[in-house]
């Protein structure tokens, strides 16, 4: 199965999915049927045939997510995480710990520095 909503293909893939699906329908299967055997359907052949070069126009997001840590938020929370007195506990224990201090780190944060970090290494 090739398919899949807003699963990218590649050039390389695309051409041979739809020469494979070609195939099919010049031996007499339906062109909604052979694309269904894929996993996709019958308009993304038709699109992919009609775009220049079969490459897929998407783009991506143009714009950061407006929750995104800067690089200072995320390397606090990092420094946080590695200090000697949170070292061994997870951001669940240690945001509490946090809020008793007054400091206004929630869970989510050290979750997204944390994945960020992984992400990087």
């Amino acid at each position: 199965d090739l398919g899949g909503r807003g699963r990218p293909h590649s050039r390389e893939q695309r051409k041979m999915i739809i020469d494979l699906i070609d195939k099919a329908v010049e031996s007499g299967a339906r062109l909604k049927k052979a694309a269904a055997t894929m996993g996709l359907s019958a308009r993304t052949i038709i699109r992919w045939r009609h775009q220049s070069g079969g490459q897929d126009q998407r783009k991506g997001p143009s714009t950061a997510p407006s929750n995104k840590l800067s690089e200072q938020e995320r390397q606090k929370i990092i420094d946080i995480s590695n200090s000697a007195p949170f070292r061994d506990l997870s951001p669940k224990q240690i945001v509490p710990k946090l809020a008793d201090q007054g400091s206004g780190v929630c869970v989510a944060e050290f979750h997204r520095a944390q994945r960020g970090r992984r992400d990087k290494s």
